[in-house]
């Protein structure tokens, strides 16, 4: 869907709600706009491929002789995704969203001991303690 719309249907006006908080009319932007998130729920598309192991005579190359040849997969190997794409999906955006705010000095790396209330607000990696 992102790829076939204009950045202007992808594009959120922002106004005060009624806290005078600036708030986004809409989400159209998925809750992440310019890398930033904006507090909104994070939201995106995964497509997943069908299995490539399929049991129908192909031809490849034979990367040591630079011959052609014929294969021939016989059973399956690829693994049974869809069950467990969503928690994989989930996961892999948790990841990479904890990557970031260490990178970005919104956590620190130095005070990661899993007591709670460890949010620095004065760290920032390019500053001396």
């Amino acid at each position: 869907d992102a790829a076939t719309v204009s950045g202007l249907d992808r594009n959120d006006e922002w106004e005060f709600d009624e806290n005078d908080d600036p708030t986004p009319i809409e989400n159209d932007h998925g809750g992440v706009e310019g890398g930033i998130t904006t507090g909104e729920p994070i939201y995106g598309e995964v497509t997943l491929h069908a299995p490539t192991s399929i049991p129908s005579k192909q031809t490849t190359v034979d990367w040591e002789s630079g011959e052609e040849k014929t294969v021939q997969v016989t059973g399956r190997h690829d693994p049974v995704l869809p069950p467990r794409a969503v928690p994989v999906v989930e996961a892999m955006a948790a990841l990479t969203i904890t990557d970031f705010m260490l990178l970005s000095g919104r956590i620190n790396p130095d005070r990661l001991d899993g007591q709670p209330g460890e949010y620095d607000t004065d760290y920032h990696p390019s500053r001396p303690e």
